[in-house]
């Protein structure tokens, strides 16, 4: 979301001259792999995130088996890139960021229930991998109107109850806090259950001090409560990139 006006690889250097150590993508398929090794290896960058499904649904019990085939492909380049997560949604994107339409006929209780034994199963999958499959909560009241999860509450349940150190949650502040969610106390109390942040203002979905989150309380709050994990800038710029991501960089310093 950062630097959109280059192409992709050369996105990676310029966030190493703003200050990162690590970026994040989505599609992996879209991707020059080799080439995104190499750059990476050359900058001393490493890979944080990339999307372990894009085609399946976690919430749809009829794609289990593609959803597994999809985590696994995508789990074999998270170990060719060296990265530390793969990410989980509970459903399927349209181009509108809108859900795709799951079975009439399934019942929230059957879509939880698909979604934490493809939870369990990726975790599954990556054991000994040291790849952590992080779910991810979104808003539904403007970005993905008909997602599943639209909360952080069952997220972590779910993450508790597999009790797995290859699932974790990833806690998207912008999303949460557009779902009316106390950032800061939402991420003191269940600290242990997340494995990655995203972080954007709200309104407007740009970089930290653009909007009305506290994100000076919410660095102190992953600080005083020894978050190790990693924090993605995933917003867009309102300012130009660099400054934008430059800013960002400093407030989590």
């Amino acid at each position: 979301m950062i630097f959109t006006g280059q192409p992709f690889l050369e996105r990676i250097a310029l966030a190493s001259a703003a200050g990162y150590r690590a970026f994040e993508f989505w599609d992996w398929r879209n991707k020059n792999l080799p080439e995104l090794r190499a750059i990476s290896a050359d900058l001393g960058m490493t890979v944080t995130a990339f999307s372990g499904h894009r085609e399946t649904a976690m919430a749809n019990p009829l794609d289990k088996a593609s959803l597994c085939e999809e985590v696994r492909r995508s789990l074999e380049v998270a170990m060719q890139l060296g990265a530390r997560n793969l990410m989980l949604l509970t459903d399927r994107l349209l181009p509108d960021g809108s859900a795709a339409p799951l079975p009439e006929h399934l019942s929230a209780a059957q879509k939880m229930e698909s979604v934490a034994e493809a939870l369990m199963a990726a975790s599954e999958l990556a054991r000994g991998s040291g790849v952590v499959m992080v779910l991810e909560p979104l808003n539904t009241r403007l970005d993905h109107p008909g997602y599943f999860l639209d909360r952080s509450g069952p997220g972590f349940e779910l993450v508790r109850q597999l009790n797995s150190t290859h699932a974790k949650l990833l806690y998207d502040v912008y999303h949460m806090a557009l779902m009316g969610e106390d950032v800061c106390a939402v991420v003191s109390a269940n600290i242990g259950s997340i494995g990655h942040v995203h972080i954007a203002d709200m309104p407007g979905r740009h970089e930290p001090g653009t909007g009305v989150i506290d994100y000076q309380a919410l660095r102190e709050t992953l600080r005083e409560k020894g978050y190790q994990g990693s924090v993605g800038m995933e917003f867009s710029p309102a300012s130009d990139s660099k400054t934008a991501a430059e800013s960002a960089w400093r407030l989590f310093q």
